[in-house]
């Protein structure tokens, strides 16, 4: 693992590190296009911790409780530990931020304590707000079966970190993006029994990761709907734009259909494992200024002139940030394969919804 990731992790402070890469750009669009989809989905908010900025997305969903109108958040369950969750408070537009109460699925700490990693499966959790956030409208979740979900596309919504996936560098500004990603039926098939997938887009191969569960508990979603390869170069075909995949900061955050309803939440992806440098808008710089030990003066250089030092990756600070948009090289035959592996999961509110619900009203008896 790169350092320059230890150092985004420290920086966002993620407690359970997923490889999740809403706010990756993969078609050319301005970033204010990804910016504006984003506003369109005002129930999505963040989570903070009192010495952290954010560490994580979630959504204010209606789940069918009048007792907790407006104060339940769905998110997932990777971001929380036992003492963050206890500190960690929810802004969501223009209201301040409310602290809550974190309910974690029961097979996600299983699995994790056991294997040290958790699939997006069960990757969810309801955080219960101390009281009602009343400008902010909930979302309602999606009905329709899985299957109808298949073969169209999906809007996932988050605060993560940002970039072009073809470009060299992560940018850090807590803006809320969105983007459009595709449900490809041949990732989401149904089955007696569910096999967790890994996407591999340059080959269009699957691989089996050893957990299994029932089926419709995720859906697997990449950024496009077809992807071919000609004289080596990649083609992909989009269908919907802007078009990306979630990245570190989105986890946790809202997944809706093209009707706006709320499907589910961002757990898990992946994309090329090759190396950026992490950039911060100046508007946050003097909120991450105690995280690095060198003199930000030395930082303020442009992406092309930088002085790297090879052993630690500091990030630069900006004050526009637009330019680092464009791609700054392309895909050639011999690294194509390794940065077109790019999927991400999402867990299911349907398949989940028992589990909330019961939770919940099990949380409501205890309060009274």
């Amino acid at each position: 693992m790169y350092l320059y990731v230890f150092l985004l992790i420290s920086l966002l402070n993620l407690t359970f590190h997923v490889d999740t890469y809403a706010s990756y750009h993969f078609t050319d669009e301005g970033d204010e296009d990804f910016i504006n989809l984003g506003k369109q989905f005002p129930s999505v908010g963040y989570f903070s911790l009192p010495s952290e900025p954010s560490f994580g997305s979630g959504t204010l969903v209606d789940v069918g409780i009048p007792e907790l109108a407006n104060r339940v958040v769905i998110t997932c369950a990777h971001i929380f530990d036992e003492e963050d969750s206890n500190e960690a408070v929810f802004t969501c537009g223009d209201e301040e931020p409310v602290k809550g109460k974190a309910f974690i699925h029961p097979q996600y700490t299983e699995v994790y304590k056991k294997y040290e990693w958790a699939p997006s499966s069960h990757d969810i959790a309801a955080f219960v707000l101390e009281k009602p956030l009343l400008s902010i409208l909930s979302v309602q979740p999606e009905r329709s079966p899985y299957e109808e979900l298949i073969n169209k596309h999906v809007i996932q919504v988050g605060y993560g970190i940002t970039g072009h996936f073809l470009g060299k560098f992560d940018i850090v500004d807590q803006e809320k993006r969105a983007s459009y990603s595709y449900v490809h039926s041949a990732y989401n098939k149904l089955q007696n029994v569910e096999k967790i997938l890994t996407f591999s887009g340059a080959t269009e191969g699957a691989c089996q990761v050893n957990f299994t569960f029932p089926t419709g508990a995720q859906l697997n979603v990449t950024p496009w709907k077809a992807l071919t390869f000609i004289n080596n170069e990649p083609i992909m075909e989009f269908l919907r734009r802007p078009s990306g995949l979630a990245c570190s900061g989105d986890s946790g955050g809202g997944c809706f259909s093209e009707g706006g309803l709320f499907l589910g939440v961002i757990s898990s992806g992946h994309i090329g494992n090759f190396e950026r440098e992490p950039i911060i808008k100046r508007k946050h710089y003097q909120k991450y200024r105690n995280v690095f030990d060198a003199d930000f003066a030395e930082l303020e250089k442009s992406a092309a002139t930088l002085q790297k030092n090879e052993e630690v990756k500091r990030p630069i600070i900006v004050s526009d940030i637009n330019p680092y948009f464009t791609p700054f090289y392309q895909a050639n035959s011999a690294s194509a394969h390794q940065f077109l592996i790019a999927d991400g999961e999402i867990a299911l509110f349907s398949f989940h919804k028992e589990w909330i619900i019961e939770t919940l009203k099990t949380h409501l008896a205890t309060v009274e």
